[in-house]
């Protein structure tokens, strides 16, 4: 059976591809050197807000992600604006960044599990 997905996912996919793409090839600031995987962009269903969940593979700090976080969240007019040029909509959403550590947890329950 298929699943119904309404327009605000079908943009947050869309979003997730596009986003990738501008942070790997557009952003050229030199303290985001590590680069991280989106795993999600969920788009709220007026379409005002999104939040960005990023993966950052090469830090573990908590206050060194936070900073990471802290540069995106500062240049998302600039990504915004790189985004409208390659998705064409009428109204974009602010984006949001947040750290999605859903990956790394459930990497370390499945090192508990191993164990017993």
């Amino acid at each position: 059976m298929l699943k119904n997905f309404n327009r605000a996912e079908r943009l947050g996919h869309c979003f997730q591809k596009e986003l990738s793409y501008i942070l790997y090839h557009n952003i050229h600031d030199p303290r985001l050197f590590h680069k991280g995987t989106i795993t999600n962009v969920s788009v709220s269903r007026d379409f005002k807000y999104g939040k960005v969940f990023i993966i950052l593979w090469s830090l573990q700090n908590k206050k060194k992600i936070s900073q990471y976080l802290k540069i995106l969240q500062n240049a998302s007019g600039f990504i915004s604006f790189l985004l409208g040029k390659r998705i064409s909509l009428r109204i974009l959403p602010k984006l949001f960044f947040f750290h999605d550590s859903s990956f790394l947890e459930g990497e370390k329950i499945s090192l508990i599990l191993k164990k017993k």
